[in-house]
């Protein structure tokens, strides 16, 4: 329902009274008495209540895509990130500011091993870093939640629940290019809630996308980064499965230098 469908409403009922009636009824009459229909005390506030209702038309969320450079053992921050001044890096400082009561989402996409989570964590850490004195940032710190990886609808609505609600959320999401926003907004539709939030949200310009690929300056560096992966990731899967003889067998054994806490039973 939209004014606009409104006005054809008030046209009927304009002609339908004025033929029972026999009495002259003007348009903006008729505009009035269709927005006392719809329990609105006058037109200019059903107005004003439908345009609340339809966000989504107003804006669209800020999209980025960038290539984070991997340079030696250079420790990451939100301005080796994204540049000291560049437009990405202010624009974070608008949307996770603490003095705007507003809430906000970042959403950092990307695909497997592309750095999110670091990224995640250096904005954290530069938003804890911020504050002037413990007490202010034992009170704004409650303020900022991290969700390290949205995996299901439950996450979802999470995500966008508190950025409503007047937290700065930082969610990192496992997608492709383009389509991290689209997967948040697949997972809020077999929910069944949290849409229209997500909408409103970005009306209000509180909603902003990154999207993250490394780029590496030493191909063996990505090599190695890559090992390590995949090493943590073994040695996480056979702690879970160490009491599960069966399974256990059939993974790679430990390569050598790699050190892997998997408890006495198998290894």
């Amino acid at each position: 329902m939209t004014t606009e469908t409104l006005k054809p409403r008030a046209k009927r009922l304009r002609a339908a009274v004025a033929k029972m009636f026999n009495v002259v009824v003007t348009h903006s009459q008729s505009l009035e008495l269709v927005a006392k229909e719809e329990n609105y005390p006058n037109w200019d506030a059903a107005c004003a209540s439908y345009r609340r209702s339809q966000p989504s038309a107003a804006r669209v969320p800020v999209v980025n895509s960038l290539k984070v450079a991997i340079i030696g053992d250079q420790k990451p921050s939100v301005a080796s990130i994204f540049g000291r001044e560049g437009a990405v890096s202010l624009e974070l400082s608008r949307l996770l500011g603490m003095s705007d009561s507003r809430g906000s989402l970042v959403l950092i996409a990307g695909t497997t091993g592309q750095g999110k989570t670091t990224t995640a964590n250096a904005m954290m850490d530069e938003l804890a870093s911020g504050f002037d004195s413990p007490h202010e940032g034992g009170k704004l710190s409650r303020r900022l939640k991290l969700i390290d990886e949205v995996r299901n609808e439950a996450d979802a609505f999470q995500a966008v629940a508190l950025a409503m609600a007047g937290m700065k959320v930082v969610a990192i999401i496992h997608a492709a290019e383009g389509r991290g926003l689209d997967r948040l907004r697949i997972y809020l539709q077999r929910h069944g809630a949290g849409e229209q939030l997500l909408d409103r949200l970005i009306a209000d310009g509180q909603v902003m996308v990154i999207h993250q690929e490394l780029a590496w300056a030493d191909p063996a560096m990505q090599q190695r980064f890559l090992q390590q992966r995949r090493h943590e990731a073994e040695a996480v899967l056979r702690t879970v499965l160490r009491y599960d003889s069966e399974i256990v067998s059939c993974l790679p054994k430990p390569r050598e230098g790699m050190s892997v806490d998997v408890g006495p039973r198998y290894f």
